[in-house]
């Protein structure tokens, strides 16, 4: 169908360059419509869901377009395998580099394939050839938006922060009304710690070019984000909630059940409270049953790491269970680590420290690459070896230096006041004192329930010197 065609390419278009997705998604819908075989269209609109969280969309999507493969030219079959493998149902490291190797292999400048490869050599942490492939996939064109964003995330990683700064300039030049060039530039200034010049860029994003519900939650998440890591937890919360609201609208009520679950956390890594923790769980997953949730959108290893924290092992290995039954209908690229680490948080739960380390340390091998050590360097502490704990602290503390979004904004703050202690504890005075001072820095505005350990620092830091 012509006229489907044009749809198509006018929504691919809506996405990709103007970053509008709500005109996108309806002219990639009507595309559907008039050719209910479309499997390209299929794709482009289960990648643009996935980009935006919504898990179910996504692999009902892909699964439409792979059972209308037959009907692809072989470039268009590749991609569509690569993005099926990648995102789909039915996730495979292995088959889905292979498709788009294949696609390079015919189409050189196939700058699709170029982009969605280094997302998965970034899932394998080979940052240098993702940063090879984004530079190759601008120089060739005709460039997206997210090759823009891309390259910026892997230079900030790789410590490139000029060369991150001159993409953001391009970012903004080529695409001055996509409203993912000003919460790219945003975000960059927040990692690098910047916090009020990333907030202002955000008001202005806002009140500009943010009017749909994707973008402005984006932008709301990044500001709650900045807000917890200085440890203004209220205005954290005030701010997930208005996002969640407008989640709501494209991801449903997986949206509510997420922002409780970062509630609870907050009680539980930030304000030792690990009985309200549960409490804010028990009443969340009332309030939303995971029943009432589509089976690929249920948080089931969030709720394995959440209760055993809380101290509930055996609440844990319930949801485990029932992550393991889950993965008979579908398959994503880190089960392997992911299931390692739940592992890591019952041992650690049920104290079987050793066993923790060894499950945190095996399944630090792919993807997120800080998202261990903390509960590491936990599971450490906790078996009378401070020192290792100290190797842990430091590795996540050195690699968030320049990334402190990224850097998890529940364990920055607390990683420097722990690092003080611990080397406060070896007699090493001026490190110890170091880490307070950013600890202190950190907080120093934080909400009053958190003063009194800022308080504590500093007059430890007194004391040291």
């Amino acid at each position: 169908s012509l006229e489907a065609l044009k749809k198509y390419v006018q929504g691919s278009s809506a996405v990709a360059v103007d970053g509008d997705w709500a005109r996108g998604e309806a002219l990639l819908k009507e595309a559907i419509s008039l050719d209910t075989g479309f499997a390209m269209a299929y794709r482009k609109l289960a990648v643009e869901n996935s980009n935006r969280g919504n898990r179910q969309a996504t692999d009902s999507l892909l699964q439409k377009a792979f059972e209308h493969r037959d009907r692809l030219s072989d470039a268009e079959r590749y991609l569509l395998l690569g993005s099926y493998y990648d995102g789909g149902p039915h996730q495979d490291l292995t088959r889905s580099i292979a498709a788009y190797e294949q696609l390079l292999e015919l189409q050189p400048s196939n700058t699709a394939a170029m982009n969605n490869l280094g997302l998965l050599y970034r899932f394998q942490r080979n940052n240098a050839k993702a940063e090879e492939l984004y530079h190759r996939a601008i120089a060739i064109g005709p460039v997206s938006a997210v090759h823009y964003s891309n390259l910026v995330s892997v230079s900030v990683h790789l410590g490139k922060l000029e060369q991150a700064r001159e993409t953001v300039d391009r970012f903004l030049t080529a695409f001055p009304t996509n409203p993912n060039a000003l919460s790219t530039k945003a975000w960059l200034f927040a990692t690098v710690g910047q916090f009020d010049s990333a907030q202002a860029i955000v008001s202005t994003a806002l009140r500009t070019q943010a009017s749909q519900p994707v973008s402005r939650s984006g932008l709301l998440d990044l500001l709650a984000v900045m807000a917890r890591t200085e440890g203004r937890l209220g205005e954290a919360r005030r701010l997930q909630r208005e996002s969640a609201a407008l989640r709501r609208t494209f991801i449903g009520d997986i949206a509510l059940l997420d922002v409780d679950i970062v509630e609870a956390r907050e009680h539980g890594s930030l304000l030792a409270d690990r009985a309200g923790m549960k409490r804010i769980l028990d009443r969340a997953l009332q309030r939303i049953p995971l029943a009432s949730l589509p089976p690929s959108s249920r948080p089931l290893a969030t709720l394995v790491y959440m209760y055993s924290y809380a101290g509930e092992p055996a609440r844990a290995r319930g949801y485990l269970g029932e992550w393991d039954r889950s993965r008979q209908q579908f398959q994503r690229l880190d089960d392997a680590t992911s299931r390692q680490a739940m592992l890591g948080a019952i041992a650690s739960a049920e104290r079987r420290f050793s066993d923790a380390i060894r499950d945190w340390r095996e399944s630090d091998r792919e993807g997120c690459d800080w998202c261990s050590l903390v509960p590491l360097a936990d599971a450490y502490e906790a078996s009378g070896k401070p020192d290792s704990a100290i190797v842990v602290l430091t590795r996540f503390v050195d690699m968030t230096r320049t990334n402190k979004t990224r850097s998890n904004s529940f364990d920055l703050a607390p990683s420097h006041e722990r690092l003080g202690r611990l080397f406060d504890a070896k007699g090493d005075r001026a490190r110890a004192a170091a880490h307070y001072a950013k600890f202190v820095e950190l907080w120093r505005n934080a909400d009053p329930e958190l003063q009194p350990r800022v308080r504590a620092a500093r007059e430890r830091i007194a004391a040291l010197r």
